[in-house]
């Protein structure tokens, strides 16, 4: 439980339980298990001290911007817990050609949280969204709590945001460049595969699909795709 705190930036929570069970240890005479609860504040408290201040605001939430080039972007989330910029995330959208910004930034917040383990209790967002009441209602859900989207036009949140920003566009151009790198090079395995099949060209992308059904209702599609092995 104190490692899901601890992972989760509710560092003070685990520092208060830690003294507590130490003074217990010491009044119970119990000096090495009190040492060793000791030296476990020591360490936490180290690393709290390198996570950067971001904010007077102590409260829980997380920064998101959106990067977009061509049929793709890239969405950034800083976490900010405590006041203290706790950690980035990031995740890659396809297909977003002819969306609007508020269709991306929507797709990436159901993206983003559909596997955390910690939903904070207020998300920003660089626009408005048309589904707002709704993903709200879907995060709530998730965090077992209220939780607000809104969209900062000033202070420290607007300033967490361009920094997202900045991140998600070198993270998107990145990625670029690494895809025009591969598209020069053909991986030893792929080559491999041309020349056992005898292809005329490398299998860069190999795609395989299956639809199944239930006696011909309730549809399922699942698509694997390999690119370059």
């Amino acid at each position: 439980d104190q490692a899901i705190l601890f992972l989760t930036g509710r560092n003070e929570e685990v520092v208060n339980l830690l003294r507590s069970r130490m003074e217990r240890a010491a009044e119970g005479l119990r000096f090495e298990e009190a040492a060793e609860i000791r030296d476990r504040l020591i360490s936490l408290e180290s690393v709290t001290n390198r996570q950067k201040v971001v904010s007077a605001d102590v409260s829980d939430w997380d920064a998101v911007a959106i990067a977009r080039e061509d049929d793709e972007a890239c969405g950034a989330v800083m976490e900010v817990r405590g006041g203290r910029l706790l950690g980035r995330k990031s995740y890659f959208l396809g297909g977003v050609m002819g969306a609007s910004d508020a269709e991306v930034v929507s797709a990436f917040v159901r993206q983003a949280y559909l596997d955390t383990a910690f939903v904070p209790e207020e998300i920003c967002l660089p626009c408005d969204v048309d589904d707002r009441e709704a993903i709200c209602d879907w995060l709530a859900g998730r965090a077992g709590g209220r939780v607000e989207i809104r969209v900062p036009r000033r202070g420290d949140k607007v300033k967490l945001m361009a920094m997202a920003a900045n991140n998600a566009r070198l993270l998107l151009s990145e990625r670029r460049l690494r895809r025009e790198n591969r598209r020069q090079q053909v991986p030893h395995a792929v080559a491999a595969l041309q020349r056992d099949l005898r292809l005329p060209r490398p299998p860069r992308r190999i795609e395989a699909v299956d639809i199944s059904n239930t006696q011909g209702t309730d549809p399922v599609a699942s698509l694997v795709c390999f690119v370059d092995g």
